[in-house]
């Protein structure tokens, strides 16, 4: 799936881009007016958890009614991806490896969340016990860390096959609660929970193998985070009284700032070579507006303006390139 390489579709990509680029500064430099940006449409089905292909070509994601599909970035063309039935038919989120065909999808059973691993080479579900509370993929693809609830209500970080098979504590946990953020380079992991009631919750960063940990950040009512591919950085929103502020963690050096940009974990996102960083953000005039972050110099600059009247819920990037689910239809956009 996500990991074959449809070298037909990288070429016509590439030559695209080599066309229209050079269109573009032709038609400057001769003074004639390119073409203004414009709201594109890829996908107009209500889309769950959208993620890149692993040669950028094309966006898979699921649908709450238990399908999955792939979208063809150039051509646009969409198929369906055949699955078996599984438990929790009704998808709200699937966790994506970085990698391979397998994914585990989240859903309800009645009230209650369950967790599916598909496994992909023996074309079935694997429902994960009821004990897993959240869970990430770690970088070899093949492993999770997840938040274990034993019978007596105690709570541990552990780390197991995709089926929470061969599960190996890490260590204790205070909270059942916590959500867990697997490094996508490192056996790390950060660990959090937010309590709306409290002033601060600290994200913690855990040695995977050692159990040993520290206090990644420990100010703030933070609220969550995403890691860059690099594992370099990784971005967490705080909550502060004009809203939900981002700021940025630097892995290397330990120092945390302040972005200056308002926005939430779904409406952020990395580029592919986790240099610079987009956000989905609202400016001074109440519009909302995608805004570029430069993590080494952290300049910020308005990607896309105010003027696309364009309302989204969740962003994401393909390689350089953001795309948009739209509030009103769910379905992916990007601008052209």
């Amino acid at each position: 799936m996500r990991k074959s390489l449809l070298v037909i579709l990288s070429i016509c990509l590439l030559a695209a881009a080599g066309y229209f680029g050079y269109d573009y500064w032709t038609k400057r430099d001769s003074g004639q007016e390119a073409a203004a940006p414009a709201l594109k449409r890829l996908v107009a089905d209500k889309v769950i958890s959208p993620v890149a292909s692993t040669d950028l070509s094309a966006i898979w994601y699921g649908l709450s009614d238990g399908r999955l599909r792939r979208v063809e970035i150039v051509s646009g063309e969409s198929a369906e991806y055949p699955l078996p039935p599984a438990r929790n038919r009704s998808f709200s989120e699937i966790f994506w490896p970085q990698e391979g065909s397998d994914f585990i999808a989240q859903g309800l059973d009645g009230l209650k969340t369950v967790f599916s691993y598909f496994d992909s080479a023996a074309g079935k579900y694997v429902d994960l016990p009821d004990n897993v509370q959240t869970l990430g993929w770690l970088p070899d693809n093949k492993r999770v860390a997840l938040v274990w609830r034993a019978a007596d209500g105690k709570a541990s970080l552990v780390v197991s096959d995709a089926d929470a098979s061969g599960y190996r504590v890490v260590s204790s946990l205070p909270w059942v609660d916590m959500d867990v953020y697997p490094s996508p380079v490192e056996n790390k992991a950060l660990l959090m929970r937010y309590d709306p009631a409290a002033l601060t919750s600290k994200i913690y960063l855990f040695d995977l193998q050692t159990g040993q940990y520290k206090e990644a950040v420990k100010d703030g009512a933070n609220t969550g985070v995403k890691w860059s591919p690099s594992g370099n950085y990784f971005a967490y929103t705080r909550q502060t009284p004009t809203g939900s502020q981002v700021w940025v963690h630097d892995m290397a050096g330990g120092q945390d700032w302040n972005t200056g940009l308002f926005s939430t974990i779904p409406r952020l996102d990395f580029t592919a070579d986790g240099s610079r960083m987009f956000a989905s953000t609202i400016n001074e005039n109440g519009k909302e507006e995608i805004r570029s972050v430069d993590l080494a110099t952290h300049d910020s600059s308005v990607l896309y303006g105010e003027s696309f009247g364009f309302r989204s819920m969740r962003l994401f990037v393909v390689g350089q390139k953001a795309y948009f689910i739209g509030v009103e239809d769910g379905g992916i956009y990007t601008i052209e």
